[in-house]
């Protein structure tokens, strides 16, 4: 669902829809593989959906830029102008 509504953002860009893939990550929320396959952290279900959405368009932008280099934050705020209240948030969900 919340792809969904996420990949809706990232389509303009034309990023692709990727695979979904749900598994325990020890260190990380999300991933983005060079193959398209989105891994999310099975502990995103006990964050807020505005958490989850920012972890989604977060890997969604590697799909296009696979750095966190300046040209990946500007098409981060570009998709998602709140994010760093939204990574602020996140991190309080953080063990």
């Amino acid at each position: 669902e919340r792809l969904t509504a996420c990949h809706q953002r990232a389509h303009r860009e034309e990023i692709p829809l990727p695979n979904l893939q749900i598994r325990k990550m020890a260190s990380r929320w999300g991933s983005y593989s060079s193959k398209g396959l989105l891994t999310l952290n099975l502990a995103l279900i006990k964050t807020p959906k505005d958490c989850i959405d920012y972890v989604i368009i977060h890997e969604l932008c590697h799909h296009k830029v696979k750095h966190h280099g300046p040209q990946f934050w500007k098409l981060l705020r570009k998709l998602m102008p709140d994010f760093e209240e939204r990574r602020k948030k996140l991190k309080l969900y953080a063990d």
